[in-house]
This record gives C-alpha cells, sequence and structure tokens, in this order.
C-alpha cells in the first residue's frame, strides 16, 4: 500500500458524509428550496456535517489505522468493525456528555452507520485486503 493512497484516502473518506447527506435531502426534502434563505441554511449544515465528520475520522480513524497497521492486522474486515464500534462507542459517550436526551440505541446505530461508510470508503480508496490470505506450502497444498 503507498502513502500516496493513504493520504488520498484521508483527505477524501470524511466527505462521504456530507455528500450523502446532501444528496439524500435534494433528493427527498423540499426544504432547501422551500423558502428565500432555506438554501443557505442547508449549505451551512452540510458544512457543520463536514467539520464534524472530518473531526471525528482524524480523532477516532488515525489512531485505529495506526494501531491495526503497527499489529499487521490491515484488514478490510477488522478495519471496518472496529471503526463501527469505535463509532458508535464516541457518538453515544459524546451525547451522553452533552446531557441528550437517553435514547442510546439511535444514537449507538447512527455514530455506527457513519463509521461504517467512511470507513469502507477509506479501505475501499486505499486499497486494504478484504482479509490475509494464509500462506501455504506447496507440500500442504
Amino acid at each position: 500500500m503507498k502513502i500516496s493512497r493513504f493520504i488520498l484516502g484521508a483527505v477524501l473518506a470524511p466527505s462521504v458524509l456530507p455528500v450523502t447527506y446532501m444528496v439524500l435531502s435534494l433528493m427527498f426534502s423540499g426544504y432547501p428550496f422551500g423558502a428565500p434563505g432555506h438554501l443557505e441554511k442547508f449549505f451551512l449544515g452540510v458544512s457543520a456535517i463536514a467539520v464534524v465528520s472530518y473531526a471525528a475520522s482524524y480523532t477516532l480513524g488515525v489512531p485505529l489505522i495506526a494501531c491495526l497497521l503497527t499489529t499487521r492486522r490491515l484488514t478490510f474486515i477488522l478495519c471496518v468493525a472496529l471503526a463501527a464500534v469505535i463509532g458508535s462507542a464516541a457518538t453515544v459517550a459524546f451525547y451522553a456528555y452533552q446531557g441528550g436526551d437517553p435514547e442510546y440505541g439511535f444514537f449507538a446505530l447512527l455514530g455506527g452507520v457513519a463509521a461504517l461508510m467512511v470507513s469502507s470508503v477509506f479501505c475501499v480508496i486505499v486499497g486494504v485486503p478484504f482479509h490475509k490470505m494464509k500462506r501455504v506450502k506447496l507440500a500442504d497444498a
């Protein structure tokens, strides 16, 4: 794996959340075009989602990738699974700290899906193998 692909993945992968929100909102909601001023608020919301997505991706994802690289266990399945668990836990911890509603199941699902989307796009861009191939000797085959 090349360092340039890691950099490209780190730059592009967190943008999947604001782009997904923008596309789904424009397709299924009339809010952005509903009244004067709504389009500006819509783009302000998209930029806020982008800031949160990039901040969370770098603070939670960089240590995860570094840990998986140092232990030589960086695989698509392990990276996406651990990212979903870490994203769920971080989202629940954040909303609990903010004193939000105690509907932690929804927040865990939301954080897990967001982390799953970002990490899967990162792994595809970087070219992380789906799973490690076992070395087989010719005599064993």
